[in-house]
């Protein structure tokens, strides 16, 4: 009767709605970021040259859709509202077999195949080499979701500040010198693919789990909110540039700035776009729905191909076995996919 009267759906069914609207929009951010990582890593492997990292900002958009996937996921739980033992362990849970078995598989095959060893720090999620080194981050993710779906639910616009104000702190303080030389080291090299800027996975994640939240009340937002994020904004770009214009030993700040601070923000902005205007791209789409093994198997196929073929590096032939390669094992991991995510619906926990 609301609707028919024109006033607006209540607030508690719009979470589930949204989040089915937007699948195929997540999905295909999904295919472009796998897309990116499956060329960089081909070029890594078999041209000769420096490409080294030039897709990791893509992988932040892996970031960007699970911590917007969270925030409804948490919000069906109900969690905000009565933060019980029972539901932070079915999130775990849940989380830890969609991730980690199939993670566990990959890997042994990896090192079983390829002959390198097994380290006991990987299979306990930790940290891992390589392309794994996704995993225990997303898993680092999953570790604060509860933590802060509750901030940004209860306390919205104090979380936001607090977050960006320890995520900066931190990054002032590790590359100042003044804490220990041995934690700066031990999280440089944690965070070595995201060009020594210590969490930004984590803040990633973080924004990402407002997005939802900010786009489902945005005109429930006072005016001097939405004030502020704009004078915030500014005030970080007006900083950058005085720092430009007024340090010496200015070439990392401005390499950090325009590689990657520049693209993460475009980039950031056009998932934001895709996510709130619902687009699609069926094919990414497609692609999308199995980048997890995708993600896991895909050096497999890669050092595969360049063992068996033994062509070595610039080889055209075998750039254009991969290329024919690659529909077969797209549609190979679609299947891994099901069949991960049929036996994950199979024992879950249930809300």
């Amino acid at each position: 009767m609301d609707m028919l009267r024109g006033k607006s759906v209540p607030n508690l069914i719009l979470p589930a709605r949204q989040m089915k609207d937007t699948f195929g929009s997540t999905n295909s951010l999904r295919g472009l970021a796998i897309c990116a990582v499956l060329i960089n890593h081909f070029l890594n492997l078999n041209v000769y040259g420096n490409y080294l990292r030039f897709a990791s900002l893509f992988v932040s958009l892996f970031f960007i859709v699970s911590g917007y996937g969270i925030y409804f996921s948490l919000d069906r739980s109900g969690i905000a509202n009565k933060l019980r033992f029972k539901n932070l362990l079915y999130f775990y849970f849940n989380r830890l077999i969609r991730i980690y078995p199939l993670f566990l598989i990959a890997y042994l095959i990896q090192c079983l195949i390829f002959g390198t060893p097994i380290v006991s720090w990987t299979l306990r999620g930790i940290h891992a080499p390589g392309h794994f080194w996704f995993i225990p981050a997303i898993m680092q993710c999953y570790l604060l979701a509860p933590l802060l779906f509750i901030l940004i639910k209860k306390y919205r616009f104090l979380s936001l500040n607090i977050i960006v104000i320890t995520f900066i702190a931190a990054n002032l303080l590790l590359n100042s010198g003044i804490l220990p030389s041995e934690i700066g080291k031990e999280l440089r090299f944690m965070h070595l693919h995201w060009r020594d800027v210590y969490f930004l996975y984590l803040l990633l994640f973080a924004l990402s789990m407002f997005l939802p939240h900010c786009l489902n009340s945005w005109d429930e937002i006072p005016s001097y909110e939405k004030k502020y994020y704009f004078i915030l904004l500014l005030a970080i770009v007006l900083t950058m540039m005085i720092v430009f214009k007024y340090q010496d030993n200015t070439y990392y700040l401005y390499a950090l700035f325009m590689k990657t601070i520049c693209p993460l923000v475009i980039l950031c902005a056009a998932a934001v776009y895709l996510l709130s205007n619902r687009l699609r791209f069926p094919l990414l789409e497609w692609i999308g729905k199995a980048s997890y093994p995708i993600y896991l198997f895909h050096i497999v196929m890669y050092k595969s191909i360049d063992g068996i073929s033994g062509l070595g590096r610039n080889s055209l032939m075998e750039g254009l076995i991969v290329i024919v390669t690659i529909p077969l094992f797209f549609y190979l991991c679609t299947f891994i996919d099901k069949w991960n995510n049929k036996i994950t619906d199979t024992i879950k926990l249930k809300w």
